[in-house]
């Protein structure tokens, strides 16, 4: 096990290829609509998720939103990091809130 992993509190797990993640950024609305679709990296079993997207140009780092991962209920999250994967593509870290 290497550093990293050992300093984690919580499991991460990769998810199906055929799931994805949802953020909805208007947290007055209360229709979940998402802004955003993309593909779920890896989630954790508490802790957050990341997920990459094209295009993320309105997400900013410590925003608030609504994540919604494959057919699980939206959970308000917060945004922790942005890392540019390749041109237009970027891996999204997300913090669950609740």
């Amino acid at each position: 096990m290497n550093q990293t992993q050992q300093k984690r509190k919580y499991l991460r797990y990769p998810s199906s290829p055929l799931d994805v993640g949802h953020v909805h950024l208007n947290l007055q609305q209360e229709e979940f609509a998402p802004d955003y679709v993309g593909l779920i990296i890896e989630q954790s079993a508490i802790g957050g998720c990341c997920l990459a997207i094209l295009n993320p140009d309105q997400l900013k780092e410590k925003q608030k939103c609504r994540v919604k991962l494959g057919e699980l209920p939206p959970i308000l999250a917060e945004v922790r990091w942005l890392r540019p994967l390749d041109t237009g593509i970027n891996l999204i870290g997300f913090q669950f809130l609740e």
